[in-house]
């Protein structure tokens, strides 16, 4: 369940239409987005929790990765999966494009 709030004295509502059952396991925001990373993927909403859509389905060679953290870095989102990797998308427009893997080995 993801929940948004626009005021301290507001009350809490549902906003995850399109996010399914899934659960969230992190979520980050570029000011304008909101990314969120669950068991399989990430999603993205473009209105303030109204409406989710699924941006990263499958990383190259990973079927069933999960992410567990995100972080945005300038023009860049990363994702923590539980594959001991760490992925780099550039951002642009409403969300991620062009997700490419950057496995590297951490020292």
């Amino acid at each position: 369940m993801f929940v948004c709030i626009t005021s301290l004295n507001a009350q809490w509502e549902h906003c995850n239409k399109g996010l399914g059952g899934y659960e969230i396991n992190s979520f980050v925001t570029d000011c304008k987005n909101t990314y969120v990373g669950i068991d399989g993927g990430a999603f993205i909403t473009t209105d303030n929790g109204d409406n989710w859509i699924a941006k990263i389905n499958r990383l190259k060679g990973y079927p069933g990765f999960n992410i567990f953290s995100l972080a945005i870095n300038g023009n860049n989102i990363f994702a923590g999966t539980d594959c001991h990797s760490i992925y780099k998308a550039k951002l642009s427009g409403p969300g991620i494009t062009d997700v490419k893997e950057t496995k590297k080995k951490m020292k």
